[in-house]
């Protein structure tokens, strides 16, 4: 249900990203406009959504969900992208089919429990249906989702209002992980052409949303108990910047919760692992190789990138460094929780090539990506066995 936008609203979250000066913006929801009272800026709403951030820095992609005047140029894709072709499928199909094979030899009771539970119309874990509801159909996303789920209902309880949404979108990861357990009072995101779905689901569990930049948030100091991206951290070069404003917003004592790639993800790509075998050097050139190589099948993004774009694969730490880090700007880190081991590098790995989910083996492959997650609950994966980690971290009084 929406929560429409007031001037206490304002009063109470919001500061103007140009002066940095707080409880100064006018809302005026008649003109669909926020004025800053201090500096002058006039801010534009759509759909009681304010785009808070420089003028300048508003994406062109923005623009049409603003109504603003298009720029000429947008940013396009740097990347080669293709299709795939009908070699890629016929070999998807041997490939997944022996990885399934692969599963069974290794946990064949698993796996006759697993199809009896399929047969009696329960086959999935909630974890792994939510994800499936919410569209993850394929393998190395529905991985990832299904153990994010997990790993934020493990981290829940540092969750709390008043509390923020970092990178939220339109919400769906959110409504996937929180639906039916959270309430979230704002959610930030730059590229406000996200918010594509302006009713409904977008305010199941967020409350209101901003248009932001992660150079100026537009929030007041000291205004969340709370705030938790789900793998943002990984696409932001910016993190002294990032890290000083997520400590001003939070209270003493807030928390800062986040899931992203483990320091070794990409050590766990198959080609890195076997290589390794013979040749830590062929592994370790065979890996930077990898990282930054074009997948032209998965849109051209390399698994590493600085573009401007489209940045990703940044911020990869081992615990001791993320301690380290969030000691610096004035942070305790006090849980993590290490998700998706192997399965999730060796799938990634494979749909970045451009080996798409089988059309014959995906029902056995679910089935092994539901027992992984609900392994993964009891069991503890080292931090070199590990494709994801959940970060919580605590604001110091």
């Amino acid at each position: 249900m929406t929560i429409n936008l007031s001037q206490e609203i304002c009063d109470t979250y919001l500061r103007c990203p140009v002066c940095h000066i707080e409880q100064k913006l006018q809302y005026d929801g008649h003109l669909n406009r926020i004025t800053c009272n201090n500096c002058n800026t006039i801010f534009p709403i759509s759909h009681d959504i304010p785009a808070l951030m420089h003028h300048d820095e508003i994406h062109p992609l923005s623009h049409q969900f603003l109504g603003l005047e298009q720029k000429a140029g947008n940013q396009k894709n740097p990347f080669k992208y293709r299709r795939i072709s009908v070699f890629h499928v016929i070999l998807s199909e041997f490939l997944y089919f022996i990885i399934s094979v692969l599963f069974w030899i290794k946990k064949p009771r698993t796996f006759i429990h697993n199809w009896y539970r399929w047969i009696t119309g329960t086959p999935y874990s909630n974890d792994v249906q939510r994800a499936l509801y919410y569209g993850w159909n394929n393998y190395f996303n529905l991985l990832l989702k299904g153990g994010e789920i997990s790993a934020f209902s493990k981290m829940g309880s540092f969750i709390s209002e008043p509390s923020l949404e970092i990178g939220c979108g339109s919400c769906e990861t959110t409504n996937m992980i929180f639906r039916d357990k959270k309430n979230v009072t704002f959610g930030c995101e730059y590229f406000m052409n996200n918010f594509h779905n302006t009713s409904g689901e977008m305010y199941r569990v967020i409350h209101h949303y901003v248009g932001g930049s992660i150079s100026s948030l537009p929030f007041s100091s000291n205004a969340f108990q709370s705030v938790y991206m789900v793998h943002i951290i990984d696409h932001i070069s910016l993190l002294d910047i990032w890290f000083k404003e997520l400590y001003r917003i939070l209270k003493p004592g807030g928390f800062l919760v986040m899931d992203t790639y483990s320091k070794y993800v990409f050590d766990l790509l198959p080609g890195v692992r076997y290589r390794s075998f013979i040749s830590k050097k062929w592994a370790l050139n065979y890996k930077t190789w990898r990282e930054t190589t074009e997948n032209p099948y998965r849109g051209g993004i390399p698994l590493k990138s600085d573009n401007e774009y489209y940045a990703t694969g940044r911020n990869l730490f081992t615990i001791e460094e993320w301690k380290e880090t969030g000691e610096k700007y004035g942070f305790h880190l006090i849980e993590h929780h290490f998700f998706t081991g192997k399965l999730f590098a060796l799938f990634m790995d494979l749909e970045y090539r451009g080996y798409y989910p089988s059309i014959t083996s995906t029902l056995p492959i679910y089935m092994a990506i539901d027992e992984t997650i609900k392994s993964e609950k009891t069991s503890t994966l080292s931090e070199e066995d590990a494709g994801n980690v959940i970060l919580v971290f605590q604001k110091k009084c």
